[in-house]
């Protein structure tokens, strides 16, 4: 979600309205509202462009810069390791 403010409280509302758990959640994010979800979510994911990497070591950081096909990358990820 583009502009939001409590990132982590959508999120875990879409949790619940999935009735998932945080841990089940993937999530790439490249910014410092981003932060508070990266921490608590089960795989996490920043573009190698990420002006917070220095804040936080996400499980996986990807080779594309963000804006750059990152997403796209974590995504391919994702699905490769579900087959």
């Amino acid at each position: 979600y583009i502009d939001e403010k409590e990132k982590l409280l959508r999120i875990k509302y879409l949790c619940n309205r999935l009735n998932i758990n945080l841990d089940q959640v993937a999530y790439i994010g490249d910014d410092i509202n981003d932060l508070e979800v990266l921490k608590e979510v089960g795989i996490s994911a920043m573009p190698c462009s990420s002006p917070i990497l220095d804040k936080f070591n996400p499980d996986y950081i990807t080779k594309r810069k963000g804006g750059n096909g990152s997403f796209r990358e974590f995504a391919d990820l994702i699905l490769q390791y579900r087959k």
